[in-house]
């Protein structure tokens, strides 16, 4: 079977009045492991054609085996005949190379795959992992598949009568990090240190592969070591001002990148300094807020629906302003269908 594929088997039938009516066909690539492939059922007293379906489980096998079991007679001396067997099997495709291979990222751009020859009676199909993308005919020479931008694993099917072989070589659109941290906050009067974990908390085996020092508002940042691939954490100077940002270059592990910007809040070293940062409505009666705090510090979130007489203010949550960032996210699962007020107290 080296170089076929689709095994078909077909033969003469017959039986006596009490013989086998059970045919079982196995087969085997080392004559002790049997796999099931069809059990047929005899029951003409004359010669009747029986056809396997095909027998895929043997394309390419260096060693091929069958076997028949036969059972189901009522009598000792019930037999079958068999006559005119025929073993058929189809030339499985070429194995030629797939073009375009390679490790890619979405920031390149589609890409173009193909084949670098081909055989006219067989179709290719572009696969992503167990998807079939689309399906070229061969045409004896190179042929192109429409360009690609879905992130997966790429290989090519050849098809020829049914059976199939996958074309050598492969192509990976990875995915691209994403570049999530997007705010920092430092007490006012005082500099932060900004560990680069939180720049790829997000990315397994991502790394900061940038940071612009410069583009602070005309400060300028502190890195912890000689370089960025020396370093471990950025500083952010006493003098940044409220709204002050910078980016930073996060490559993945496949070497895909994607640049972020960190917009730089300042906070009352006496409490809250009583900014929402943004307030969303994620479903009926939810409503998800982000606030501004000091680091580490605890807050109460109080939420009222009428501001008359000073509100009727009441504490919803104890919350605490994130260690690194002073940022403090609150849903309100219960929001009033009416809208309401929110504030934090500290503390």
């Amino acid at each position: 079977m080296t170089g076929k594929g689709n095994l078909v088997v077909s033969y003469a039938a017959q039986r006596t009045a009490t013989g086998f009516n059970s045919h079982v066909w196995e087969y085997s690539t080392d004559g002790t492991t049997w796999t099931a492939a069809e059990t047929a059922t005899i029951t003409a007293t004359s010669f009747a054609t029986t056809t396997l379906a095909s027998i895929n489980g043997l394309n390419n096998a260096a060693n091929a085996y069958l076997r028949l079991t036969v059972s189901g007679a009522s009598a000792t001396s019930g037999n079958n005949r068999l006559d005119n067997i025929q073993i058929g099997a189809i030339t499985l495709p070429t194995v030629l190379g797939m073009s375009g291979t390679g490790s890619f990222c979405p920031e390149s751009g589609a890409q173009t795959f193909g084949m670098g020859a081909t055989e006219a009676d067989v179709s290719y199909a572009l696969k992503n992992g167990a998807t079939t993308v689309e399906t070229v005919a061969g045409t004896g020479s190179a042929i192109s598949f429409s360009p690609v931008t879905a992130t997966g694993t790429y290989t090519v099917v050849g098809t020829r009568t049914g059976a199939s072989a996958t074309m050598s070589g492969s192509a990976t659109i990875n995915v691209s990090p994403t570049a999530a941290f997007a705010s920092a906050t430092r007490n006012a009067g005082t500099s932060l240190k900004v560990a680069f974990t939180n720049f790829t908390g997000n990315v397994a085996g991502a790394t900061v592969t940038a940071v612009d020092v410069t583009t602070l508002g005309g400060k300028t940042l502190t890195l912890s070591g000689a370089s960025v691939a020396a370093s471990t954490w950025v500083a952010i100077p006493t003098d940044a001002t409220d709204g002050d940002s910078f980016t930073y270059t996060i490559a993945s592990a496949a070497g895909c990148t994607a640049i972020g910007t960190v917009t730089i809040h300042v906070a009352s070293v006496h409490g809250p300094d009583g900014t929402i940062a943004s307030v969303t409505g994620s479903g009926p009666y939810i409503a998800t807020m982000t606030f501004h705090g000091v680091l580490g510090l605890h807050y109460h979130v109080q939420r009222a629906t009428d501001l008359s007489g000073g509100g009727n203010w009441a504490t919803q949550a104890e919350v605490i302003a994130d260690a690194s960032t002073g940022v403090i996210n609150y849903a309100d699962n219960d929001a009033p269908s009416g809208g309401a007020y929110y504030r934090l107290i500290y503390p």
